[in-house]
């Protein structure tokens, strides 16, 4: 008897679940066009508007060294290239430092973390004034970002290296110089050039001797050398001629 029951039951709701429920949605809910958007000129999204073969590019940047101790992180300078085809270029690259101390270059001048009466002053040693370098530059990807149904912009990525000389005080040291970085396209002629690059090189190192505040400046040569690698992230306006 119990069986026949739950047949019964079982018979009476079966219908009910096996129904799918309607679910309706208010019409200003519902997403009214794709997610991608769909340009209104397809031609202009697939054509290449920035061609750089056989250009001349000027560049003028300003940079950050990222592991300064004790001079001024703040560098400036300039970039001159010739894009020999879309992929291949060669560019002359020349930095100024701005010299003086960092803020934390300053507080060990007047002894600020040291144990009294001690005190050290890095700005008299020899720092970096300056440096140039000849790069291989290679330009590894080209390609475009949408901004908005209307706006697109050009964009390209590219890697480098070479070499050249850093000055020193009075002395020249040969420098390496590897980088990467990208271009933002405005136009044609105008970009924003953002890149890192990393420079190696030999230099005196300051806390090889004692160089207390009021002493007179010490030569190259008084001190020991040691192996620098620098990273600068710097940011440039490019024109492209």
């Amino acid at each position: 008897m119990k069986r026949i029951l739950l047949f019964l039951v079982f018979s009476l709701c079966l219908p009910q679940i096996l129904v799918a429920e309607t679910i309706e949605f208010d019409e200003e809910e519902l997403a009214r066009e794709s997610v991608l958007p769909v340009f209104d000129n397809p031609a202009i999204v697939r054509s290449r508007l920035v061609e750089t073969k056989g250009r001349v590019e000027f560049v003028l940047n300003a940079g950050l060294s990222l592991n300064e101790a004790f001079y001024n992180t703040l560098n400036y300078g300039g970039v001159i290239g010739y894009h020999i085809d879309e992929t291949n270029g060669v560019e002359l690259l020349f930095n100024s430092m701005a010299g003086g101390l960092s803020t934390y270059g300053e507080q060990l001048k007047r002894g600020e973390g040291l144990e009294a009466p001690n005190t050290f002053d890095a700005s008299l040693a020899p720092s970096p004034k300056s440096m140039f370098s000849l790069n291989y530059h290679y330009t590894a990807y080209y390609g475009k970002i949408s901004l908005s149904k209307q706006t697109i912009m050009n964009l390209s990525l590219y890697f480098g290296g070479g070499a050249g000389m850093i000055t020193i005080g009075e002395k020249q040291n040969p420098v390496v110089t590897l980088t990467m970085g990208q271009r933002l396209y405005y136009s044609s002629n105008v970009a924003l050039r953002i890149d890192l690059s990393v420079f190696t090189y030999q230099g005196p190192d300051p806390t090889s001797i004692s160089l207390a505040t009021g002493s007179s400046p010490q030569p190259y040569s008084a001190f020991s050398e040691k192996l620098y690698i620098n990273p600068s992230f710097n940011i440039g306006l490019v024109l492209l001629l």
